[in-house]
């Protein structure tokens, strides 16, 4: 029987990268010290491999895109299904106060896109797609599942590419959420604007690396074996066993 292999040749891929991540920075001070996450420089990682190595060994990125709309999606139905904390505050704002603040930020995304959108149609692109501008929003806050799905079908009414687009814009997201919120973070500790238990909990050598060490106490309850800041523990194992399956489907 002729099974399908590209789908998990992709997590092996992914796995190999995230894994190798997770092993620079377990090792190197700089993203140490500037808490980048695991998954973001597994991408940088994989970003010469798909588009140079790929390509001469006979693999498509094709598959990348429904493999984000779905992983996304999955991990947002996971976030709804937990059970939110309970301030025990009558008269709480924080839900109103934080649905105003992201359905503004929703807004005020949008209606700069779309202007920059104008204004390049009546200068240097007068044939640029009318929605192009919408992509900030999709990219930057609602990620690359729905920036891939509506640029998809975008592509439809003459946008070429959309969807590819589309996960271009939400990867800058990505980009700017880790690094402006590093900047945020030391600013914060400088300010003084977080608590000293705050501090000392990112200031851990096992948060730094991303690893708890061996014969060290794991956290109670799932016996975590990573810092879930740097990587999931569930993702860093599964990551080891798509590794082991990607090289059983070559051997």
């Amino acid at each position: 029987m002729n099974f399908e292999w590209s789908f998990f040749i992709d997590l092996g891929i992914i796995s190999i990268a995230l894994l190798l991540a997770s092993f620079i920075r377990s090792k190197v001070p700089f993203f140490q010290k500037y808490l980048i996450p695991n998954a973001l420089t597994a991408g940088f990682i994989l970003l010469p491999f798909y588009n140079y190595v790929a390509r001469e060994i006979g693999m498509g990125s094709e598959g990348l895109g429904s493999l984000v709309y779905h992983l996304l999606a999955i991990s947002f139905i996971s976030t709804t299904l937990r059970r939110g904390r309970r301030s025990g505050i009558r008269g709480d704002l924080r839900i109103l106060s934080t649905s105003v603040g992201i359905l503004s930020q929703y807004a005020l995304q949008a209606l700069i896109g779309l202007l920059m959108t104008f204004l390049f149609m009546k200068t240097f692109f007068p044939d640029l797609f009318p929605a192009f501008g919408l992509l900030i929003p999709l990219g930057f806050a609602l990620g690359p599942g729905q920036a891939f799905v509506i640029g998809g079908g975008w592509e439809a009414f003459g946008f070429s590419g959309a969807g590819t687009v589309g996960l271009t814009v939400a990867a800058v997201g990505f980009l700017w959420a880790c690094f402006g919120g590093v900047f945020l973070i030391n600013y914060a500790i400088r300010k003084g604007w977080m608590t000293q238990r705050e501090i000392d909990a990112i200031s851990t050598t096992d948060t730094k690396t991303g690893i708890h060490p061996k014969n060290t106490d794991l956290p109670v309850g799932s016996k975590l074996s990573t810092e879930s800041e740097a990587i999931d523990s569930m993702t860093y194992h599964l990551a080891h066993v798509m590794v082991v399956y990607l090289l059983t489907f070559l051997l």
